[in-house]
């Protein structure tokens, strides 16, 4: 058995950072501490009880037996015990990709999996742990001050792919990471599942 508080379960197209464009399985879990008021799946903030999720994983690989990315996301994944779940996943899929706020430590798997971390500019207070284990550093970017953060959690792991990403689609947004991205040689993350009407 594996108990986790599932929100949701789907199959789409990942439309953000390294793997955009990537079909995956999203196991979006239930309870986020962190409180991003841009955030989009805020119906995921408050925590629930687990369930046993390996009939429904399974049910999902049948439905969807060639995708071989899955994304273990939020909420907040983080806050919970990952590596069983980690564990389950590596069977069958190629590569398990976490994403994360960075506000709690990685999984604690010696196994390999992808980490995308995204710390906000609001919450200095990033679990540092996090941020150098990150495998993918995605910034949320609405002002130049944002920028500058960007750039601390860079510094802090220079080798992790590195992208900002304009908040929630605004202009002045896309503006200020258009610039920079040019400015610096930097990679904007497009949330291309928005532009194509998926979820």
């Amino acid at each position: 058995m594996l108990i986790y508080p599932v929100h949701e379960m789907f199959a789409s197209i990942q439309g953000e950072g390294h793997w955009a464009g990537t079909p995956a399985i999203f196991i979006r879990l239930q309870g986020c501490s962190v409180g991003c008021s841009w955030c989009d799946t805020k119906d995921s903030w408050p925590s629930a009880e687990g369930t046993d999720v390996t009939e429904r994983i399974d049910r999902m690989c049948a439905a969807y037996p060639a995708i071989r990315h899955v994304v273990i996301t939020g909420g907040e994944p983080c806050q919970f015990d990952l590596v069983p779940l980690i564990r389950y996943l590596g069977k069958r899929f190629r590569w398990v990709q976490i994403e994360t706020s960075g506000y709690f430590d990685p999984p604690k798997y010696h196994g390999s999996y992808w980490l995308t971390v995204s710390p906000k500019a609001f919450r200095p207070d990033f679990n540092l742990k996090c941020i150098k284990s990150a495998t993918e550093l995605k910034i949320v970017v609405g002002s130049y001050d944002d920028v500058q953060f960007a750039q601390a959690c860079k510094n802090e792991n220079p080798t992790a792919h590195f992208y900002i990403q304009p908040m929630s689609d605004q202009k002045n947004a896309v503006d200020i990471c258009t610039t920079i991205a040019m400015t610096n040689d930097w990679k904007i993350s497009a949330r291309i599942h928005k532009l194509l009407g998926l979820k």
